[in-house]
């Protein structure tokens, strides 16, 4: 990441859509900037993950397997873009690798952040909060369509059943990261 101090301005679109433009420049500083070159990773499979991304300018591929020989490109990733989305909300290990392509301006937030965020400005919050959860939603029914498409049988129907891996309930964040 470059030595030099970036800001840029969020824009409402995709996850940000809901969020007006006065809330939108507070926001940004709540979170931080920063430029990313070619080949930099963002985000490592396997590795625990505590922050959201949106990408302002540039690139990024999404990877599995980064690194083998079964790497694999499963998405790609333009300005408006996020990523991390799922981490903020229950903090565990990415399920993919973010790969920059071209030079990069991403700006990201960690859950503490967005917490004080949340306690500023509870309205914007929530409207942030809608963005995710709609792009969450949107992301769940195309997997669901691809289980039904492809006649996948889920090994785990949790959710649907009731029966939960483990309870839900609040993390701590702090001791999730000692």
């Amino acid at each position: 990441m470059g030595d030099s101090e970036v800001i840029a301005d969020l824009t409402p679109t995709g996850i940000l859509s809901y969020v007006d433009q006065e809330n939108l420049e507070a926001l940004k500083f709540h979170g931080n900037f920063g430029e990313y070159g070619p080949g930099e990773v963002i985000i490592q499979e396997g590795v625990r993950q505590y922050n959201l991304f949106i990408l302002i300018s540039g690139s990024c591929d999404v990877l599995l397997g980064a690194g083998s020989a079964q790497e694999t490109v499963v998405g790609e990733l333009g300005p408006g873009d996020c990523i991390g989305e799922v981490s903020i909300l229950e903090p565990g290990e990415a399920t993919a690798t973010v790969r920059v392509r071209e030079v990069s301006v991403l700006w990201s937030l960690d859950v503490e952040q967005l917490q004080r965020f949340f306690e500023k400005l509870p309205i914007a919050g929530g409207q942030l909060m809608l963005g995710i959860a709609q792009l969450l939603c949107s992301r769940l029914r195309t997997a669901n369509q691809t289980i039904v498409s492809n006649k996948l049988t889920p090994q785990h129907l949790g959710v649907r059943s009731g029966r939960f891996a483990e309870q839900i309930r609040a993390a701590n964040i702090e001791e999730q990261k000692g």
